[in-house]
């Protein structure tokens, strides 16, 4: 899967040490971790967008989890999902992660 993160940030290496400490839990179902982009994001000043292949050994269960932790509502796309979306603007999203704007999920 692809996740893409946009977080707020004054550096590259702030916004890594921030996504990796999201990892945190799924330390033991990690089979692939491989950052594709970090770059700052052109629409928001202070905001980076990190870009990671993410492959896990148990990936529903687990990817549930996970997302669970990051924000407590996302949209989800296609049918069956192929896309999951959470953001801090979207009314129905009452929790998200600190200096995390938006993640982008592609299964």
């Amino acid at each position: 899967m692809i996740i893409r993160y946009y977080v707020e940030e004054s550096s590259e290496l702030l916004a890594r040490e921030r996504i990796e400490n999201t990892y945190k839990c799924l330390e033991k179902k990690i089979i692939k971790k491989e950052y594709q982009k970090l770059e700052k994001y052109w629409k928001i000043e202070g905001t980076y967008l990190v870009e990671v292949i993410l492959e896990l050994n148990d990936n529903i269960s687990e990817l549930q989890n996970y997302l669970e932790n990051i924000a407590d509502y996302w949209i989800e796309f296609g049918n069956p999902v192929e896309e999951l979306l959470a953001s801090r603007t979207d009314k129905n999203c009452n929790y998200m992660k600190e200096k995390f704007i938006m993640v982008d999920v592609i299964l």
